[in-house]
Order: C-alpha cells, then structure tokens, then sequence
C-alpha cells in the first residue's frame, strides 16, 4: 500500500479522535475510581505491610492477619470513597478474606512503590496501564511500516471492544504492563544486531535482566522468556551472552532478595511455592471466570487437570513437528542432512516475535488457570500474523475470530442467554484460531527465512 503525508494525517486523526472517545468514557463513567479487585490486593498487602512497620511477615501463611489489617486501614481512611468501596465489594466477594496465593512476592513488594492513599494509587495506576497498552502497539511498528497511527487507532479500539484488555483495566492486573514489556524486549531482540559492538553490550544486560526479572514478577510468562533466550543464544555473539548473563543473574538477585527483605523473611518464596503449586491453588473452575481450555476439557471429561494439561503440551508440540515435517518436505531436503532436520522439526530461532507468540499460545493452551485478563498477550500473537505479508489474507479470517472470541459484544450476548461458564468457554477457545494462524506459517516453506548457516569449517553462525 503507497504511504501519502495524506493518508498518515488522516490515520493519526482517527487514532486521536478514538482516544479522545476512550479518555472520555473512562472519565465520564468515573472508571479511574472503580472497585479494582486484583489492584486491592496487590496494593493492599504491600500498604498494610509498611503501615505495620514491617512486622506482619510472609503473606501467605498470615492470610487472616492481613486480612484484618487491611480492613482496619480501610476504616481509618473513611475519607477515600474509593477505598471504601473496594473494600466493600472485597468483603462481598471473599468473605473478608484476600485471594493471596495465586500472586508472587516480587509482585506484591513492587506495589509498595505506589502511594499509601488507594485513590491516588489506582488512578496513577490506570493511568500507567492505558500508557502501557499504547506502548505496546507502539513497539510493533517495525512490523507494519507506514501505519504507526493506525496501529495506535487499533489499540484505542482493542481497549473499549476486547474482554482481555477491558478486564485488566477494570480489575487493575498486569496483563497490559506483561504484553508491553513482552513486546518491549522483542523489538530490543530485533535491535541487537544492528547495533555496534560497544552499544551491543548494555542492549544484551537489559536483554538479560528482563528475560529473568520478568517470569520473576508474573511466572505466566516464562516460556515466552525462555523461548526469546534460546533465540538471543542462538544468533549472538560471545561477548553478547556474557553480557545476557551478567544482567540475568543481576536481576533474578534482585528479584529473589527484594521481597524477603520486604517481608523481612528469607522463607517467602517457599511459602508462596507450597501455597500455590504444593496446595493446587491455581485450579479454579470456569465457572467463576477461569477461561482455561485446559480446566474446560478438565472439567467436561472429569480428567485431572494435569493430565489435560499434559495432553494439551503434547498435541501442540506434535503439531509443530508435523508442520516442520511438512515445511521440510516442500522444501526437498534431503533427511540424512541433521542440520535439515533440526531447522525443520524445531521452530526457527531467527525470528524473535515468532518464538515469544509460540511462547504465549502455548501456555495460554496449558495452563489450568487462565483468567480472561491472561489473554490480553494474545494480542501480540494475532498482530504478528497481520504483519505476514502475502499472507494476510486467511489470517486475517483467524485473527477476526479471536477478535470476535473476546469480543465485549459476544460476551455480554453469552451472559445473558446462559449466565454460566459458557462466556468464559468462548475465551478459553479463543487462542486456537491464532495457533492455526501460526502452524499456517511456520508449513509454508519459505515462511520463515533459514536462521543460521554452515560456515566453511562446518560450524553453524
């Protein structure tokens, strides 16, 4: 498509004018002071925690204690409406007690950074999130050059018509500031090569301190770290792997010490570990807004959910494998050769997006728990097949359903007709039609370009 000074005006208008209309709904509507339910607990642990001095120790095994705590400090502020409300409609949920167990040490210690008073903090931290999401298209611009402004017009439209971003908003979770960050370090990946060697090194540490700081903060996002590593040491230097190393173990020191020395106890991680992994903690059921595929088929089939989630990890795998083989046959390369083999069975490591989207599809297939908020990394997944050029066209189909999936329309349709799991079941099917996008490419034989090459001493580069 021919770029015109025209046609960017014209899209930048539109992008303004879409977050002009969002700007003023959330305002209008008053939606910077709603009841954030995640939001609540996360600042609430880490403000009762520096108002008590720091004497109420891990929060995992303390739940009543904090649970009282947080209380009295909501009726010693009766002056924030706000908080007073949020505390209302946590005691009507919970019965009183804070959902502690599914959130990590490092996330809640990184709250205490916000202000003690809740109204100031949940509109800063709103506020943040809107910033975040726009960021997050933003970072994407490479992939679609020349329509800058009409990605930051989807972004406007993703925000007020998708479940996933509409959720996180509204119960204040992380999903937003995860999907930027993520898309953050793949456009600094994409980066890392063009730069010079001396400017090379501080990319590759702050490559290195997200890689580990990250899953640190929000364990949901491991695999799409891990997969970004294995690419950044497959196609960088010696110097760069030191430096990936040097910013890993700076962080993931930091990130391990920081909330012991916030909880003022060295046992915070292994109380959150038994609290979550050890006592199953995360298998909600979808009828209380779990949208996991693997707990819907869990709970239809009567199967453990680990089980599922077994299953679910082997079928996509083998789907790969399948897609590789075929990528590998179109291609006509001969079997005997293993660095063929290799290139065809396994996902290509040259494309930096490619492997974060696998990252992110996977675990949202696998996982037992997936709350709709979760699916807002999904977005990056489905941008990534819009930028195929040549291929546009039955991606565009795939992408359309997911959209139409999440869609704040469908889903307030599917409430009304069965106030049940059957919205939620809509969701926790909703990343399929992406993954099919992606096997779609990675079949094609000249989809993905050869990442590394044999050089004269038979070494790869």
């Amino acid at each position: 498509m021919k770029h015109t000074p025209q046609g960017q005006v014209f899209a930048l208008l539109v992008a303004l004018l879409i977050w002009v209309g969002v700007c003023w709904r959330i305002y209008d509507s008053s939606l910077l002071d709603k009841p954030a339910f995640d939001f609540f607990q996360f600042w609430g642990v880490a403000t009762v925690q520096k108002a008590s001095g720091y004497t109420l120790g891990s929060p995992y095994p303390s739940v009543a204690r904090y649970s009282e705590r947080l209380i009295e400090y909501a009726l010693a502020s009766a002056d924030d409406f706000p908080l007073v409300a949020a505390t209302q409609r946590w005691q009507t949920l919970q019965g009183g007690n804070p959902t502690l167990r599914n959130n990590g040490p490092l996330l809640y210690s990184l709250y205490a950074l916000l202000p003690e008073r809740y109204t100031t903090a949940i509109r800063l931290y709103r506020g943040a999130m809107l910033v975040s999401f726009v960021l997050g298209f933003w970072f994407l611009r490479h992939l679609f050059p020349g329509h800058a402004a009409w990605l930051l017009a989807l972004a406007g439209v993703s925000q007020v018509g998708l479940i996933p971003p509409i959720a996180d908003f509204s119960n204040g979770n992380v999903s937003t500031f995860l999907f930027s960050s993520l898309v953050g370090l793949v456009a600094l990946a994409n980066l890392l090569p063009s730069l010079s060697s001396p400017r090379r090194i501080p990319v590759a540490t702050a490559l290195g301190a997200g890689l580990v700081f990250l899953p640190l903060f929000k364990p949901i996002i491991a695999l799409p770290c891990l997969l970004l590593t294995v690419h950044l040491l497959a196609t960088s230097d010696r110097k760069a792997w030191a430096a990936l190393a040097v910013g890993g173990a700076g962080a993931g020191l930091f990130g391990f010490t920081l909330p012991c020395l916030f909880f003022r106890t060295w046992t915070v991680w292994g109380d959150w570990y038994q609290a979550v992994w050890l006592r199953n903690a995360y298998t909600y059921p979808i009828r209380l807004g779990n949208a996991s595929l693997t707990m819907l088929l869990a709970e239809w089939s009567e199967t453990s959910p680990k089980v599922i989630a077994l299953a679910m990890g082997a079928i996509l795998v083998v789907s790969l494998l399948a897609v590789g083989l075929r990528r590998r046959t179109a291609m006509g390369q001969p079997s005997g050769d293993p660095v063929a083999w290799w290139f065809a069975l396994k996902p290509p490591v040259a494309d930096p997006a490619l492997l974060v989207c696998i990252g992110i599809l996977v675990t949202l297939g696998m996982s037992p728990l997936a709350w709709p908020h979760y699916y807002t990394l999904a977005i990056f997944p489905g941008l990534w097949l819009l930028s195929r050029r040549g291929q546009r066209g039955l991606n565009f189909g795939l992408v359309i359903a997911f959209c139409l999936a999440c869609s704040k329309g469908l889903f307030a349709l599917l409430q009304n007709l069965d106030p049940g799991p059957l919205a939620f079941s809509m969701i926790a099917v909703s990343w399929v039609p992406l993954w099919l996008g992606i096997l779609r490419v990675l079949g094609a034989p000249a989809a993905v370009p050869h990442p590394m090459t044999k050089t004269e001493d038979g070494s790869l580069m």
